[in-house]
This record gives C-alpha cells, structure tokens and sequence, in this order.
C-alpha cells in the first residue's frame, strides 16, 4: 500500500473530512490475500483507541489452510549472489488465509473476484462478538469476532440486510450458507485476524486486485 498513492491520497481526504466532524479516526491496516484493504476506526465504538493502526490479516504462509486447499508456497527464482536482485515465484489457493469469496465460487455465472462491486467493499462497518450480533438491527458491513455458527434463518438476515459480511472462520459456513450469501451477491470476506480489533464502529476499504476469473 502506497500511502502517497491515489489510495493514500482518498485515505488523507477521509481522515481529514472526518476531523472536521470531530471524529477521531484509529487507522487500521487490513491487507488480504490478493486484496489491499483498510480498516479505519470510528469514535464511538466500545472501547476504540484513537490514532492506533490494527493488522487483522493473516501471514500468508503461515495463516490458516481450509482442509484440502492448496497450502501457500514460494519459492526464490533470483538471488542477490548470482543475480543482483531477488525475485519470487508464490503458488497458493485464491482462499488461503484472509481473503474474499466471490459468488462465482458457489454460484455458477456469478460474479467473480474482479467483478465485485467496491461499494460493497468499501464503507462503515462494524465488527461485533459472535455472542452480540444484533440480528433485529444489522449493520451494512458486518465483522465477527470469534467462532460461530451461522443458521440458515440468520444468512437468510444478512443476505437480506448487509451488504458484507467477515469472519476469523476459514469459512462462513457449509454449502448452503455460502449459496444464500453468495446468492444475494454479499461480499464475503474470511479468514480474518480480530484479535487486536475491539467491538466497534469502522470504516472499511477492501480493494481486491483484478484476478480476473477468479472465485
């Protein structure tokens, strides 16, 4: 992420027009595989700490592998020594650690990585406990905290309500979950790291590279 790009350009305007209302803005870093994404932080959430910047990615390499997935792997093409630079070649699976579903990857004709609307992906959210969820009253963007088990009844909510939904879980559920989800063309964002991330309100940048095809 280039701070000093068009994205750190977009980030500086927000954190500026958010000053103005009096907002304090917690800048949090959320860099998923094959996407760049931040999380910026909101006053007002439970127990938000102002100005502090939160990694909720898994490492690649050594993140979290659903069973049967191709594990991440690299390996080193050139080398200081004999080349005067180094250069890599890394192989792994498009839903190694944290990284988005597409609704191609359960929805034949769905859309695919590349084609996911940014509005989506971009915009306030909020991050709850798996305990707390507040399924009468759901945010856009919703993250959970922690293992949970989604009922057919709740992905039925926030496939009617939200426009994202994240998770630490490999996965947000079986077959059916991700059908309902996918199907009402909710982002799906899993793998997620919310350890350092307390309960609160966000504003939320997930900006996906162009891996065209891709689920």
């Amino acid at each position: 992420f280039d701070e000093g790009g068009a994205v750190g350009d977009f980030l500086n305007n927000l954190a500026r027009k958010q000053r103005r209302r009096g907002k304090g803005l917690a800048k949090q870093n959320l860099s998923l595989c094959g996407i760049e994404t931040m999380l910026r932080g909101r006053r007002g959430g439970i127990g938000q700490t102002e100005g502090k910047m939160i990694d909720i990615t898994q490492e690649l390499f050594s993140g979290k592998v659903f069973d049967g997935d191709t594990a991440p792997s690299y390996r080193r093409v050139r080398n200081y020594e004999a080349d005067g630079y180094s250069l890599t070649d890394v192989t792994f699976c498009a839903h190694n650690g944290t990284h988005l579903d597409a609704p191609s990857h359960f929805i034949q004709g769905g859309k695919t990585a590349d084609q996911v609307s940014l509005s989506r992906l971009v915009g306030k959210c909020a991050v709850y406990s798996r305990r707390y969820i507040p399924f009468d009253d759901l945010p856009e963007r919703l993250l959970i905290k922690g293992t949970f088990c989604l009922t057919v009844g709740q992905a039925e909510q926030i496939a009617e309500k939200c426009l994202l939904i994240g998770c630490e879980e490999q996965s947000v559920g079986d077959e059916r979950i991700h059908r309902i989800l996918l199907g009402a063309e909710v982002a799906v964002l899993e793998g997620l790291d919310l350890s350092a991330a307390e309960e609160g309100i966000y504003e939320l940048i997930a900006l996906p590279m162009k891996l065209g095809g891709a689920d």
